[in-house]
């Protein structure tokens, strides 16, 4: 992904990246060498908040490779308590979700701290039915997760 992004020009500072891409999402971000002023991530909702995992990093990595036709995919990506992981440790705060609670948006540490204060990742969730993500999780508990 950093060849992609220097041979577009892009390397450094920038101001904008989202990921979503239904995979190995964590494993880009943590790889990234750009440094984005906001980022947006695409977060698996049904691993809630307070497991931190990924699934594995493969070359390969296809979402829909289990899930039968017009069924939504479950095992991919990365838990929002992983991605705040990351993203504090490369210089992020989680400053907030999208309604339905599957993008995140994170900030540089260092801009706009008063105007725009960090959340706990438990306010991401206030409209999730926990007990459903739950239910839903345990249908993908035995595949391969990453702890992070």
């Amino acid at each position: 992904m950093n060849e992609l992004f220097e041979k577009h020009g892009f390397s450094g500072e920038i101001d904008l990246l989202s990921l979503d891409m239904d995979g190995v999402d964590y494993w880009i971000l943590e790889a990234l060498t750009v440094q984005p002023r906001v980022i947006v991530l695409e977060y698996n909702t049904i691993l809630g908040p307070d497991r931190s995992v990924t699934v594995p990093y493969s070359d390969d990595f296809y979402a829909y490779q289990d899930t039968p036709p017009g069924v939504t995919p479950t095992y991919l990506g990365a838990s929002l308590t992983a991605f705040v992981k990351l993203a504090r440790k490369k210089g992020y705060r989680l400053v907030g979700c999208n309604h339905y609670g599957f993008n995140a948006f994170f900030i540089r540490q260092g801009l706009a701290e008063e105007e725009i204060p960090e959340v706990a990742v438990a306010d991401c969730f206030p409209n999730k039915n926990l007990a459903e993500c739950e239910a839903r999780f345990r249908a993908i508990a035995d595949r391969p997760w990453v702890e992070v």
